[in-house]
């Protein structure tokens, strides 16, 4: 999982009273992503670049375990040594294991050319966030219980629809994703094809993501 509920502590994100319902959150993000994910990187490409993240990030204020793998400026560095606050740098207590590795520019956002243009690609983290916070606005627009769904009423309190957060940020990760070449995942992915996928699976299985209306919901 590459987003967690600290990815939603702040707006224009933000999802309110975490506290009070974290393991069921953490389950929602985590099922969301997956399955937008393998959407539009396929089930092959998708496994292959779970697999190929750290599990750790490096953090100055953390001590870190020897032989333990981080993710560093889109670098991933083994620490050969017990410190905190040691920058990675190659040497005495780090070792560099993948230079702006592909995986992690993915999931970071890197730019690219194409016809001698430089486009940016924002990354999987910044696009997935207002996808996973529109499907939220859905799921949170019901609450159930085992007696049913009940839909809040409140006395003297006007609720406002959700529905045009809902289509703002859903749309907001598919103009990200889009089938184009600017400042898009598609852009990024036609021009590092090779770097990513040699056979060119991904082209047969990349699933457009379409945007929606207030009408269509």
């Amino acid at each position: 999982m590459i987003l967690s509920i600290s990815d939603f502590l702040k707006v224009p994100y933000l999802i309110p009273n975490q506290n009070e319902s974290t393991s069921w959150l953490a389950s929602f993000i985590e099922n969301e992503e997956t399955k937008l994910l393998k959407q539009i990187l396929g089930i092959a490409m998708y496994n292959a670049f779970i697999a190929g993240l750290p599990s750790y990030t490096y953090s100055a204020t953390v001590a870190t375990v020897i032989n333990r793998e981080y993710e560093y400026q889109n670098s991933i560095w083994k620490a050969l040594t017990v410190t905190t606050g040691t920058t990675p740098v190659a040497g005495t207590d780090w070792e560099l294991l993948s230079a702006d590795d592909k995986w992690l520019l993915l999931k970071n956002g890197d730019t690219y050319e194409y016809g001698s243009i430089t486009y940016e690609w924002v990354g999987l983290v910044t696009a997935l966030r207002p996808a996973i916070y529109s499907l939220w606005l859905i799921e949170n627009a019901r609450k159930k219980t085992n007696s049913g769904v009940l839909k809040d009423k409140m006395p003297n309190t006007e609720i406002l629809s959700p529905n045009y957060d809902i289509v703002r940020n859903w749309n907001e990760w598919c103009e990200y994703i889009d089938d184009d070449i600017e400042n898009c995942f598609y852009g990024f992915m036609w021009v590092n094809l090779a770097t990513y996928d040699t056979g060119n699976q991904w082209l047969l299985v990349f699933e457009e993501q379409e945007e929606i209306n207030t009408v269509g919901i």
